[in-house]
């Protein structure tokens, strides 16, 4: 059973309004008890009291025999459902018992049961009172000698005092009937011997106390005077004692026989002198209202409250039936025993019977108690004619207890489920969904829910007069998939297929199927990338389930694969269409910068370019022209990679992008020479190597002025990485040269700003290492910074720069980065990167500053919740 979200609900089920109406109705009660106490004939028992401690049930019996009564004590264990009797002295002046009220010490554990007996004749003016010790499982007496004729006496609870631990009874002992003067006030303590006399007497005369019991934290007595008037009087400290009238004044005719609490209520339970019963109720001891809709015919015995309602039991003189009314016995009358219970909203009492008792049950003597959370009736029997089958009897009430199994709290739309009844005790069930009550009275329920949200689902468990409703809140939930039926695709290209799960609670499932003609990753992740090698048309589905079992698939859909198209375009040199040279087309992939050389055209006689059939994708194109005045040049018109267009190629339709070549700069002639060597670096393929390697030949050098930044020479490097520029003018007042290596897709790591002059004409080793990100010039006096924060490692340079810097990133793990340029004094001099989310390693940063002031900065940097600081120096 699940018990994430349970309601218990303990219910009685309010057929008829009179008990007697009912009978046909019946409860469930389990014998736990049923013995012949007594082989002799002519000894039976007749219970006038019981009380609790621990596990075990006291109960006080009166004894008959041949010469009369005396006290009898037994001890019902309710964990082994054993009953004993304790053997003891009796007093010569027993003659039947009175009151069963228990004390406990807690710090030693121990219990004293109390009761009294006394001598009803009048001449006898002596009063014992007997204690059960549950830690030597004995009972010692003591007898007192009292000023009048004694008639009884009758033990409440405990002492009341605000004081005390309830450490103390008072006792009160009641004169010959009739008499006047005739209830007095004892107390006892339970670890001292003797009864103290309080010498206080009630303010008015009563033949004898019949209950008392502490409520508001006030004593309350009840007894009655002749013939039968009730009265109940209550004291505050347990010693003075005051009428309370307004009872007095609405049931004079009537008698408390048992009181109990329930809900901060005091329930009282009357005898009327008419004869039968009924509950009145009261919550501040003063005012008292009735709470039976009539007057219950039969005699009330107990008073008791258990589960959120006042029980009772009762009975009735007749001759034909029993304590089980499907049974027709003909005996002498008897005293049959029930039980019945008030139902709280309509005043109505229920009668809850069984086979309660045998045909020579006496019924006067059977009472309820409750004892961890359990009720029982416990009571005598014999044969009132020839008493030839003494015994007691114990019954514990067996209410239903509903439960169903559920696999969970959390269900889904429109899926079948069976709940299996588990309930115990149970003569039938109901079944409610939400305000449905009579879903179904099956034993087991089938049901699947239409709407998603919140439900109510439960169980009506019902027996006799009595009902137990177990009663969950239930969420269904539906799953739902978001994906394009009908999807349109390129040739030899990833086509990511992802799909959006609406409703789902995670951990998802996912479950793809494709047609075999497609090339595709995992079959059992969220998105599913698939490649088709040739055109046509395919087949896809998806099937998601998520962590309550809620599934939803999409059917069949549909990919559709277009041909691939031409990448076409044509090449001019100021409107002239170029001939001669050779088109190249790279691939590209913005993350990290991806270039792959794919192919080239040679260019027509009309000046164009054709790459048929073109897969689709992003490409950057380059022009080699064949004459030497003429630059080579990135569409449209672009000296470097990275101002290039970047062309996204479709399969829809052609794409055409046009290229115009720029000559080269005309800047005259001169002694002037520039030099240098292009080479690997020893770990090529890694980052940072700028120790020099192999030469590479064939790279495209450029070689500009400034001011103006325009390209004025150009060469490829030969086969031992060397190059040179030649016949170049002297630098004029703040001009100089710089060197462009262009490798599409690799970045310049700072380069080589020279100045030809009439003293130094030439610059030689100019040269550059290659690594597989950088293309680093060896002679710049630059150093790399790197930051190690947690697992991240962070690498700057250089530094000082004179304009470019590079930022790269080795992360462990996708993290938060922000970067941030402060000047010296930390006013903030631009945002470089906000607070953005990348993958982890080889994240890298191209910055350039050199629109920034020469000086010193500070360079803040923040990978997640780690934050660094490095100084950076940016030069002329």
């Amino acid at each position: 059973m699940n018990n994430s979200t349970k309601l218990k609900l303990i219910l009685v089920l309010t057929c008829f309004t009179y008990f007697y109406k009912a009978q046909n109705i019946r409860d469930r009660w389990d014998t736990l008890y049923a013995n012949v106490d007594y082989a002799n004939t002519t000894t039976y028992l007749r219970q006038s009291d019981n009380a609790k401690f621990g596990n075990t049930i006291a109960i006080l019996n009166d004894s008959t025999y041949s010469g009369g009564y005396c006290s009898h004590f037994q001890l019902f264990n309710t964990t082994t459902n054993s009953l004993s009797t304790i053997n003891y002295t009796r007093t010569l002046y027993d003659y039947g018992s009175y009151g069963c009220s228990v004390l406990t010490n807690t710090s030693s554990n121990t219990s004293y049961v109390f009761f009294g007996a006394a001598n009803i004749s009048s001449t006898t003016t002596f009063f014992s009172l007997y204690e059960y010790n549950s830690s030597t499982n004995a009972i010692t007496s003591e007898t007192v000698s009292l000023p009048f004729n004694v008639h009884g006496g009758v033990l409440n609870q405990g002492f009341f005092s605000p004081t005390t631990n309830h450490d103390s009874l008072t006792v009160f002992v009641s004169a010959q009937m009739y008499q006047s003067d005739s209830v007095y006030i004892y107390r006892k303590h339970y670890a001292q011997a003797g009864l103290v006399n309080t010498n206080i007497k009630l303010p008015v005369n009563l033949n004898r106390i019949t209950q008392t019991i502490i409520f508001n934290n006030e004593l309350y007595i009840a007894g009655h005077t002749f013939p039968d008037n009730g009265k109940i009087l209550k004291s505050s400290d347990g010693i003075t004692f005051s009428v309370v009238s307004n009872y007095e004044n609405n049931w004079f005719n009537e008698y408390v026989v048992e009181m109990t609490i329930l809900n901060n209520k005091l329930y009282l339970g009357l005898r009327n002198a008419g004869g039968g019963f009924e509950i009145i109720e009261t919550a501040d001891g003063t005012n008292y209202t009735s709470v039976m809709t009539n007057l219950n015919p039969f005699s009330l015995n107990s008073l008791i409250a258990f589960n959120n309602t006042i029980w009772y039991s009762y009975f009735e003189d007749f001759g034909s039936k029993t304590a089980n009314p499907s049974q027709n016995i003909n005996t002498m009358s008897v005293k049959a025993p029930y039980v019945g219970y008030l139902n709280m909203s309509t005043s109505g009492d229920v009668l809850s019977i069984d086979t309660l008792g045998r045909p020579y049950s006496q019924g006067d003597n059977y009472k309820l108690q409750t004892l961890n959370s359990k009720l029982y009736l416990l009571g005598n029997y014999y044969d009132n004619n020839f008493n030839n089958t003494p015994g007691t009897f114990v019954y514990e009430f067996i209410p239903p207890v509903a439960n169903f199994s559920i696999s969970s709290n959390n269900l889904c739309l429109g899926t079948p489920y069976t709940f299996v009844n588990q309930s115990t005790s149970t003569d039938s069930v109901r079944w409610f969904v939400n305000t449905n009550y009579n879903a179904s009275t099956s034993t087991n329920f089938a049901h699947s829910f239409t709407t998603v949200g919140s439900h109510t689902l439960g169980l009506i468990a019902i027996s006799g007069t009595q009902k137990d409703t177990l009663q969950l809140a239930i969420t269904i939930y539906s799953v739902g998939i978001n994906l394009n039926s009908s999807v349109l695709g390129c040739l030899n290209n990833k086509i990511p297929l992802t799909p959006t799960i609406v409703g789902a609670v995670n951990p998802v499932s996912y479950n793809w199927t494709c047609s075999a003609a497609l090339t595709q990753t995992s079959l059992v992740s969220s998105i599913l990338n698939v490649t088709a090698t040739a055109s046509g048309s395919y087949t896809f589905a998806l099937s998601a389930s998520d962590a309550n079992g809620c599934a939803a698939n999409t059917g069949i859909n549909t990919l559709t694969i277009n041909p691939n198209k031409d990448l076409t375009g044509s090449v001019d040199v100021s409107s002239v269409p170029l001939t001669a040279g050779n088109v190249i087309l790279y691939k590209y992939e913005p993350i990290l910068t991806k270039f792959d050389s794919v192919t080239y055209q040679p260019l027509n006689a009309s000046g164009t370019y054709t790459f048929a059939l073109q897969n689709a994708f992003t490409y950057i194109l380059k022009c080699e022209p064949s004459a030497s005045t003429l630059l080579i040049t990135y569409a449209p018109s672009e000296t470097s990679w990275k101002t290039a267009t970047v062309v996204t190629h479709g399969c829809v339709n052609g794409t055409t992008q046009n290229i115009n070549v720029i000559p080269l700069a005309t800047i005259g002639t001169g002694p002037g020479v520039l030099s240098g060597k292009i080479t690997e670096g020893q770990n090529y393929g890694g980052k940072g190597t700028f120790v020099p390697g192999n030469p590479i030949g064939g790279i495209s050098i450029k070689g500009g002025k400034n001011p103006g930044g325009g390209i004025s020479a150009q060469a490829k490097t030969d086969a031992t990485g060397g190059y040179t520029f030649a016949s170049l003018p002297l630098s004029g007042p703040g001009e100089s040269y710089f060197i462009l290596v262009d490798i599409a897709g690799l970045d310049t790591n700072g380069t080589y700003h020279k100045a030809l002059t009439s003293t130094l004409t030439a610059h030689t080793d100019l040269d550059f290492v290659i690594d597989s990100a950088k293309i680093n010039p060896t002679l710049v006096n630059a150093t790399i910074k790197e930051l190690k924060m947690d697992a991240s490692i962070v690498r700057i340079f250089p530094n000082p720069t004179n304009g470019v810097l590079n930022i790269q990133f080795e992360l462990d793990k996708a993290q938060t980065v922000e970067i941030i340029l402060n000047d010296i004094s930390g006013k903030n001099i631009k945002t470089i990167v906000p607070a953005q989310q990348h993958f982890s390693r080889d994240f890298e940063l191209n910055l350039d500053l050199g629109h920034n002031r020469p000086g010193i900065y500070m360079l803040k940097i923040k990978i997640g919740e780690i934050e660094r600081v490095s100084r950076l120096v940016i030069t002329e």
